[in-house]
């Protein structure tokens, strides 16, 4: 087996405000190591990867971090392949930083650099590595013209009819964000909830485990990434692109179907300036066809914030026709 000391390729993305690492391997490599030695101080990361499933064998992926000068040792973070997925829990005694459900953390302090190491039996598309370094976020009112992606799926939570389909809210809505993407291909969220099955923690909310099926059921047309956006201005930048955005909230949503006391998620897929909604897929209301709704603006951006930002977000590495369309609502605009 080759390992690929990677050097190249790597590319630091900014859309927005937010800045994420990406890495694009040669894909004539299988197992390989990726190191950013120097970065802004961080104490989170989230790690990223995009590659289609293999028949056999998997993904075995390993992080490190810097501190001081001093590397950490090499943590388990996650595996993912033929057999299923899951993500690890790793916190050596002589370590100052660990893993747990796909969060890269220091016990103290900060780090300022990372490796990613993955031995694998087939090559991966791509890497992203999000760190909650300072960005600068956008002042004032920003300027949005209307926005609303055409013919997003709906989907409900409750239609499902399976006894955890309260568990599943986070894989709904990526799978909601990923059919409305993908219109020709439409993915069952059942079975789409069955591939992110984290079966470590038996859970089915782990970002990370949802990124990497989504990239697989887009058939590798969209990098998925999952990182905590600096404010809505750099979500509304991705639905510009014609993507949705799945969001992690946490509290009362006005208009909502029930108060979250855990976290929620919501598919967003249009913004109206005129009267500052939010338009989104709402997987929490009991039928498919009133899962369409919009929030204030305020509302929204004040539970996306208990969840720190979080968000799984899609954009193109093609333009497929006809795959990706929006409809901007402002004749005066093109």
């Amino acid at each position: 087996m080759k390992f690929f000391f990677y050097s190249l390729f790597l590319v630091v993305s900014s859309i927005g405000s937010s800045k994420i690492y990406e890495a694009f391997p040669d894909p004539g490599e299988s197992s390989f190591y990726w190191e950013v030695a120097d970065t802004a101080p961080f104490d989170e990361l989230i790690l990223t990867w995009n590659g289609m499933r293999p028949e056999q064998g998997g993904y075995f992926l390993f992080v490190r971090v810097k501190q001081n000068g001093q590397w950490s040792p090499l943590l388990y973070y996650g595996q993912w392949g033929s057999w299923g997925q899951l993500l690890f829990r790793d916190a050596p005694e002589d370590s100052f930083a660990s893993t747990y459900r796909g969060v890269v953390a220091p016990k103290s302090g900060h780090c300022d650099g990372f490796i990613v190491f993955v031995q694998s039996t087939l090559p991966i598309g791509a890497l992203s590595v999000f760190t909650n370094e300072p960005v600068i976020s956008s002042s004032g009112r920003e300027s949005f013209a209307p926005i609303l992606l055409k013919n997003p799926d709906k989907q409900s939570l409750i239609t499902l009819r399976q006894a955890r389909y309260s568990d599943l809210y986070l894989t709904t809505a990526v799978s909601i964000a990923v059919n409305t993407l993908y219109k020709e291909k439409k993915i069952d969220p059942v079975s789409f909830a069955a591939l992110c099955y984290d079966q470590e923690f038996d859970a089915y909310d782990h970002w990370n485990l949802s990124a990497a099926q989504a990239f697989v059921a887009l058939e590798g047309n969209y990098l998925v990434q999952i990182q905590r956006l600096p404010d809505f201005a750099a979500l509304y930048s991705y639905l510009a692109q014609g993507c949705p955005v799945v969001v992690g909230i946490k509290g009362t949503v006005i208009g909502g179907p029930r108060p979250h006391i855990r976290e929620h998620a919501l598919c967003v897929i249009g913004y109206d300036p005129e009267t500052q909604r939010v338009h989104c897929i709402d997987p929490y209301f009991p039928t498919d066809n009133s899962t369409p709704v919009s929030y204030s603006l305020s509302n929204f951006t004040e539970v996306w914030r208990k969840r720190n930002n979080i968000a799984c977000t899609f954009k193109a590495k093609k333009s497929p026709p006809e795959r990706n369309g929006c409809v901007n609502t402002d004749p005066g605009t093109k």
